[in-house]
Parts: structure tokens; C-alpha cells; sequence
């Protein structure tokens, strides 16, 4: 509730809120009942009276983008003290960079945990296509972005099912959580996407906030909580106008889905009767 609000929530439907942390969890509201396949709801009045919310997610976020650089042989080499530190060191290499060729023919499937949703397989494991033996930090970056990049496509595999099943299209998302001090995930989440992403910093304590308006009688109704405290938004990221990159993401995206059903498929032929 409170990722979402910006004064306004008549336009509910077209918004998405991404709390992004050590996992991540999509959420969407609408005033339209509607049953999307592999989303969990629609759950009525539960966020938002009058609403339906709609409820996704992954099961490793944050942790495995942490997972994927800590285990490189590099990893003690960055500058930096702290993980944190390294991350912001390693992204300030990547902004002087066209960072996108230099995963053009690395492929990151990245569910090293299971399917959330929408496939409900807690069996799906990552995997990775374009290993070599080299281990500097060149191959510590290309890991890095191809995962940030397998990340976005997991969100957008997401939202293009919402898409598909409901009348209103997804248009903005707003993001909350530990990754929105990671710029690069963002500007690559906004690319993948086409679509912008606002940050707010501290989206689930507002919600709280708000809530504690309406059960202390500050405000009537969660309708005027959100408008009156909404709009903290302090970042912006827009999608990326290069034909070049809309052309490559839509390309790694089909591979994205190819390495999906093709785990699926080993797995069918690896069945012992």
C-alpha cells in the first residue's frame, strides 16, 4: 500500500509494487475481478477496500545476486571492505561501460531456489550457458550483469502473464526494499521492462504508517491515508530509448523462457519408470 500510493489510487491497475529483497514479492490491486494462471488470487479487500490483489514472486532475489559474486574466485580481490561496498565499487565500473555486450553470449537461468510463480516448481534449479576458465573480474562482472538481467526477465515473464489476463496493462512498477540502492538493477529492471520505475526507499513502513492513521482515526478511509501520504517517491528510472538494447533484451528474453522449458524438458527424459 504504501509502494503504491502517489496521492492517487484510481489508477491502481496499471501500477505494480515490487518489495525486493532477499526474495521478491509483485503485487498489484484492481477494481476488476479477474483469475490470471500461475499469479495467487484474487484476494478481495485485503490490501485496499473496494480492491482485488493479485500476488507473485521469486524466491531468490537479492540473496542470489550476493550468492553469485561472494562465490567468484575474484570476489576477495574487489575493493572494498564490505559487501555493500564492493557492489557500489563494481557498479560504478559498470555505469563507465556498455555493460550489456558484455554478457551478449552469457545466459543466466536464475531459480537456484525453485519457482515461485508462475510455474509453482520448487524443483527448478539455475543454470548457466557460456562458462569459460577465466576467473578475473572481467567474468565476475559478466556474472553479476547476466544475473541482474535473469532477475528482470523473471519479473517481466510475471507481468506479461498479468498483461495477458487483465483489462488494464501494467504501465509503471514501484519498487521498495534492500535493491533499490542498486542503480544497476533498477536501470536494467526499467530496460527489461520498458516501462519506469519509481523507488521508494522505505515503502512498507509508510504502509504501516498508514494503517496506523486509519486505526488511530487520523484519516477515515485508506483512500484519503494515501493520498495524504503518499507521493514520497524520490527516484525515477526510465526505460532505455536504444533500438540496439530493446532489440538484444527481447532476444535474451526468449532465451530466458528456451532455458526454462528446456530444464523442463531434461527433466522429463531423466525420469526413471
Amino acid at each position: 500500500m504504501g509502494v503504491l500510493s502517489d496521492k492517487t489510487i484510481i489508477d491502481a491497475g496499471s501500477k505494480l509494487a515490487i518489495i525486493s529483497g532477499t526474495s521478491a514479492c509483485l503485487m498489484s490491486s484492481s477494481s476488476n475481478l479477474f483469475f490470471i494462471p500461475g499469479i495467487w488470487g484474487p484476494y478481495s479487500n485485503v490490501m485496499v477496500p473496494g480492491f482485488w490483489l493479485y500476488e507473485s514472486g521469486i524466491t531468490a532475489c537479492g540473496n542470489l545476486l550476493n550468492s553469485i559474486l561472494e562465490n567468484h574466485p575474484f570476489y576477495d580481490k574487489l575493493s572494498g571492505r564490505t559487501l555493500i561496498e564492493k557492489i557500489t565499487n563494481i557498479n560504478e565500473i559498470i555505469k563507465k561501460t556498455n555493460y550489456f555486450l558484455y554478457v551478449q553470449d552469457f545466459f543466466v537461468y536464475p531459480d537456484y531456489h525453485g519457482n515461485r510463480n508462475p510455474l509453482s516448481d520448487p524443483e527448478l534449479r539455475g543454470s548457466h550457458i557460456g562458462l569459460t576458465l577465466i576467473k578475473e573480474k572481467k567474468d565476475l562482472i559478466k556474472n553479476y550483469v547476466a544475473t541482474i538481467e535473469a532477475l528482470s526477465y523473471s519479473i517481466k515473464h510475471l507481468i506479461s502473464l498479468m498483461n495477458d489476463h487483465r483489462p488494464e496493462k501494467i504501465e509503471i512498477l514501484y519498487l521498495s526494499g534492500g535493491l533499490t540502492s542498486n542503480q544497476i538493477f533498477i536501470q536494467i529492471l526499467s530496460n527489461v521492462l520498458q516501462i519506469p520505475v519509481k523507488v521508494l526507499n522505505e515503502g512498507v513502513l509508510l504502509g504501516s504508517a498508514m494503517t496506523a492513521s486509519i486505526a488511530s482515526g487520523r484519516f477515515l478511509t485508506f483512500e484519503h491515508s494515501m493520498r495524504a501520504m503518499g507521493n514520497l517517491h524520490t527516484l525515477i528510472f526510465n526505460p532505455s530509448t536504444s533500438k540496439k538494447k530493446r532489440i538484444y533484451y527481447k532476444k535474451k528474453y526468449s532465451i530466458f523462457l528456451k532455458m526454462q522449458n528446456d530444464q523442463i524438458d531434461y527433466r522429463a527424459i531423466m525420469k526413471l519408470k
